[in-house]
């Protein structure tokens, strides 16, 4: 008798990149699997997820410490200001007048 699951962590999209899709048939084929060798699902959850998902259990580990968000973007580098002659003279002027008023 198979009992409904419910994920915590429901997927909101339509499509998936192809690193998803390794993950998907990844544990598609483990779960074909371990209806031949039940010995598949023996272990902790941290070691059987790790052996559906074909990943090293550390990584389990390390996403379960830092949950599901992700990175954050960097705030963009701020453009360069160039200035013409037009606004360097009179800045340049300013600046003559500070080290001569000394």
């Amino acid at each position: 008798m198979a009992d409904n699951f419910t994920s915590p962590y429901k997927v909101k999209t339509k499509a998936y990149n192809s690193q998803a899709r390794k993950l998907i048939l990844n544990v598609l084929c483990f779960i074909q699997s371990s209806k031949r060798n039940p010995d598949l699902l023996q272990g902790t959850p941290t070691e059987v997820a790790a052996r559906a998902l074909n990943i090293n259990p550390s990584t389990i580990t390390n996403i379960k410490k830092t949950g599901v968000s992700t990175p954050t973007k960097r705030p963009g580098r701020t453009p360069k200001v160039f200035f013409d002659d037009f606004d360097k003279v009179p800045i340049k002027n300013i600046i003559q007048q500070l080290y001569k008023s000394r």
